[in-house]
């Protein structure tokens, strides 16, 4: 299927990345950063030569965008967002919880679902006030216009 496809793969284009990332168990400096930021579309054009398609491409190149804009390499953000990509997110972040890193030890499986719902409910709750938020300027528009064909 091809989401085992992209989780094998989704990280590909960080192996052309050794000679610009230290190997040692320490942050990463902003150097470091702005190469490992390269990896999506490494990725991208190293499997897009091997014949992969396009769905697989695009969850690759776009799986860092976050739904709200914040991500990278094109500042996508909600549906703008490939559906594959937010899936692959959503499986990357969960894999990165779920593993130690230098600077903390891995969130149990439990945990970092529970860390990922918090998220999804933030979100739904944002999505949520704007949609409210929406409502009711239409309606304080619509009175208002109702105001304005009752006065004339």
């Amino acid at each position: 299927s091809w989401a085992c496809g992209c989780r094998d793969l989704h990280d590909i284009g960080k192996l052309k990345l050794r000679n610009y990332i230290t190997a040692e168990e320490k942050p990463l400096i902003v150097e470091e950063i702005k190469y490992v930021r390269k990896h999506p579309k490494l990725g991208y054009e190293s499997l897009k030569e091997r014949g992969y398609s396009d769905f697989i491409l695009e969850s690759i190149y776009y799986h860092h965008e976050n739904y709200d804009g914040s991500g990278y390499p094109k500042n996508l953000s909600g549906e703008e967002i490939p559906l594959g990509a937010r899936i692959l997110r959503i499986c990357d972040v969960y894999a990165a919880l779920t593993s130690k890193r230098s600077y903390r030890d891995a969130f149990s499986p439990e945990v970092a679902m529970e860390m990922l719902i918090d998220e999804v409910k933030i979100l739904i709750w944002k999505y949520f006030l704007h949609f409210k938020e929406q409502c009711m300027r239409k309606r304080k528009k619509r009175r208002s216009d109702m105001q304005l064909k009752k006065n004339q």
